[in-house]
């Protein structure tokens, strides 16, 4: 009885069903489940959208979750993967947990209640969850558009229970690591067309051409040095049939994203590269849930916990060092299998989502 009077009492409030926030919102689900919290969710109404300042940031308030904690302290939760804050979010609350931290960027009083959320990737629970169900229901919508959600959710649930369908699941996206596994090596990414966002903010163009540069070029020193032990390629746009045809997948039925993860799991080797504004893209999260040996350019934003080149990845900045680094992981067999379990460590420790969801009550808690 005198533990249960010690399970922190948790309240959410969440503003829009965002697959990025799918991760977090799961912990916390499970953590309700297991008895070591009572959670109740209230959903609020999104702002709409800036209509001035930088393009990138117009939609950036969409998506953050408040916590409350034993009705003391909060916790503001930023998914964003640029690195500005919520003015807002860090006055109002104790902790500010930031998907894309960089401690540098902001001023020491700042920095006090900064602290870094983790690596972010879409993922649900198996099973019918009650706190995803209870969120479509209330969410600020017509009944029309909730009751289409609940019959999307209820086929999702049954095609993953049948291990089918483009629901990225819990059982799909962890497992321990396939030390047996033949290393091979995949790298399945898009292009990004500048186009998109000239009319917005032109001096953004050189960021995506270089990425664009980057991930080309990487497909085509890989293929060129691997042969039949490296799959991948950009995936099929516009864009990337002008730009880069040479570097298209081959196979599109790859695409979806089921079958991209049992690519994943099928690949010991995985490499990532940054995303728009630096951020530490979701596939990096995929490959250490999955416990692959990682190749990955470098991290611009802090992550919780120990997480770090040679130990938990290998590091590149150009294609021809990537090459380089995937030799290094295909020749030394101990290496990439201390690599996969390192990542599994770090998974279990500071990714999964009842783990996550968990550091952040503790956190807010202390604050009490």
């Amino acid at each position: 009885m005198r533990a249960a009077v010690n399970v922190p009492r948790v309240h959410l409030v969440v503003r829009a069903l965002d697959r990025n926030a799918s991760g977090v919102l799961l912990g916390f689900s499970q953590l309700h489940r297991q008895g070591r919290i009572r959670c109740v969710q209230e959903m609020r109404v999104a702002p709409a959208p800036l209509t001035t300042g930088p393009w990138h940031l117009r939609d950036k308030d969409d998506s953050n979750i408040e916590v409350r904690v034993d009705d003391r302290a909060t916790g503001f939760i930023d998914l964003h993967d640029s690195w500005e804050l919520n003015e807002a979010g860090l006055r109002d609350h104790d902790v500010y947990f930031k998907r894309s931290l960089d401690l540098s960027k902001h001023p020491e009083d700042a920095r006090r209640k900064l602290e870094p959320l983790g690596l972010i990737y879409e993922v649900w629970d198996d099973a019918l969850d009650p706190f995803e169900w209870r969120r479509i229901l209330q969410q600020v919508a017509p009944g029309r558009k909730r009751l289409r959600d609940l019959a999307r959710l209820a086929a999702h649930v049954v095609a993953s229970w049948a291990r089918r369908g483009p629901r990225p699941t819990l059982s799909l996206l962890s497992c321990p690591p396939p030390l047996a596994l033949e290393p091979r090596v995949l790298f399945m990414v898009g292009l990004w067309d500048p186009a998109n966002v000239a009319r917005h903010d032109a001096s953004r163009i050189p960021e995506f051409e270089q990425i664009n540069l980057t991930r080309a070029g990487c497909v085509r020193q890989l293929r060129a040095a691997l042969g039949p032990a490296f799959f991948g390629g950009t995936q099929r746009s516009a864009f990337a049939t002008d730009y880069a045809p040479d570097t298209l997948l081959s196979d599109t039925s790859v695409s979806s994203k089921r079958a991209y993860l049992e690519k994943v799991r099928d690949s010991a080797i995985c490499i990532a590269t940054t995303g728009l504004h630096g951020s530490n893209g979701c596939k990096l999260g995929e490959y250490v849930a999955l416990s692959r040996a990682v190749v990955s350019e470098p991290l611009r934003y802090q992550l919780p916990g120990p997480f770090a080149a040679e130990t938990h990845f290998l590091e590149f900045e150009t294609p021809e060092q990537c090459v380089a680094q995937v030799r290094r992981l295909m020749q030394d067999d101990a290496l990439r299998r201390q690599l996969m379990r390192n990542n599994w460590d770090y998974y279990n420790t500071w990714m999964r989502p009842d783990s996550m969801a968990m550091r952040v009550v503790e956190s807010i808690r202390q604050r009490a």
